[in-house]
């Protein structure tokens, strides 16, 4: 996956209003910011549709960061929601795309139970620390990874400070943790997370968009989880987010 990807544009894209279509930004890690030198058409998929396409706008984009601004007009979407899109070659197979962002779908369903247990889990994370955990799953998505079922984004706050903590577990089949995929960590929280097939070999990738320092500032950086059929994990760094 690594390879497929290098210098390759890759990440989720957004219909922002009106008749504009779906829009993304960011670099390209690599040689060139704005991904391959020639670009004649990229593919995206948008739930279960994948999609080739040469009707894109690229743009190269100048600030603190150069990079690319991709637009996909309206006419080739299938209404809204968001798009992975990347100009590595993607085979043809069948595709499933599931997104989550934060504040912008309900929280998932959790038991008194569940709740219970995650809130000993992150305990045990921290067994040093004596000050009372708030935690609460914020996101969660099925997913075709072996031994992860599902996953979920989990937030907290700790201490008298309210220093926020977050996480990206796997849940096994009886809601309980399988796996730490990242942290816990005291930081912000993934503000994106999605799941799809990207090279048809069953087992799904995720992307996640999570916050970063950059130069002093704030910004974001995307990266994709792979997974081989023993559920190992490996990142791939996306680039920023501009």
């Amino acid at each position: 996956m690594t390879e497929r990807l290098a210098g390759h544009i890759a990440g989720l894209a957004h219909v922002r209003g009106g008749r504009l279509g779906a829009t993304m930004t960011g670099a390209v890690p690599g040689p060139r910011a704005d991904g391959p030198e020639v670009l004649e058409k990229v593919t995206f998929v948008q739930g279960e549709a994948l999609v080739r396409t040469d009707r894109f706008e690229r743009k190269l984009w100048h600030g603190d960061w150069s990079g690319y601004h991709l637009t996909i007009p309206d006419i080739e979407l299938r209404g809204e929601g968001p798009l992975f899109v990347t100009s590595a070659c993607v085979p043809d197979h069948p595709v499933n795309l599931r997104s989550w962002h934060f504040g912008w779908a309900d929280e998932p369903t959790t038991s008194v139970d569940q709740r219970m247990r995650l809130l000993a889990y992150m305990r045990e994370q921290f067994p040093d620390e004596h000050a009372t955990f708030q935690s609460r799953l914020v996101g969660a998505l099925d997913t075709a990874i072996p031994g992860c079922p599902r996953v979920g984004v989990l937030v907290g706050v700790q201490g008298p400070d309210y220093e926020g903590i977050t996480a990206l577990l796997c849940f096994d089949a009886d809601g309980g943790v399988a796996l730490s995929l990242r942290g816990p960590h005291r930081g912000a929280p993934i503000e994106e997370l999605a799941a799809l097939d990207i090279d048809g070999d069953g087992i799904d990738e995720l992307l996640m968009t999570r916050p970063q320092r950059v130069h002093g500032g704030h910004s974001a950086v995307r990266e994709l989880m792979w997974f081989d059929a023993a559920g190992r994990a490996a990142v791939v760094d996306l680039g920023p987010v501009l």
